[in-house]
């Protein structure tokens, strides 16, 4: 999606989800390579949104996300600026960053439940919906990893 405007922004950032800006320029030759891979990532993955913003038809945008180069992708959570990816970077570069940021979150939920059983906050009936909330959450955390290792295998990526 498309954005021109600072209204439009606002808007966006008023969501939980993590959210991926792509500014680029239409007279940039990298920003083509790159259109092609974010387009590919928005399509593949439903949990995060991704926005395009043209800095030459946003000035006032490119003004607020201090953007001096072409590419720059901004990933954003809580409208917070966690990472940013500047001039050439591949497709593999994003995915892993995005991979290891949603794998930090299930993990910090993880660990806030079990501090609440450890310290006794919950009483056993919870115990038990916990035990499902685990179930789910490792079942997320292995459809995380599958991707991960499809992607990290489909880009050649070789682990060190």
């Amino acid at each position: 999606m498309k954005i021109d405007d600072t209204k439009d922004i606002s808007n966006i950032l008023n969501t939980d989800e993590t959210i991926v800006l792509d500014f680029y320029a239409t007279w940039c030759g990298t920003c083509k390579a790159t259109e092609i891979f974010m387009e590919e990532l928005s399509k593949e993955h439903n949990c995060v949104s991704f926005y395009k913003i043209n800095i030459d038809q946003s000035p006032n945008l490119k003004e607020e996300y201090k953007i001096t180069t072409v590419p720059t992708v901004i990933i954003i959570k809580n409208k917070e600026i966690i990472k940013r990816f500047v001039g050439n970077f591949h497709k593999r570069d994003i995915l892993n960053y995005l991979w290891l940021h949603m794998n930090r979150i299930i993990n910090r939920i993880i660990n806030r439940m079990i501090d609440k059983i450890i310290n006794k906050k919950i009483n056993r009936d919870r115990v038990r919906l916990l035990h499902l909330y685990f179930k789910i959450t490792r079942n997320i955390r292995n459809y995380w990893n599958g991707i991960f290792s499809y992607w990290m295998n489909k880009c050649n990526f070789i682990a060190m």
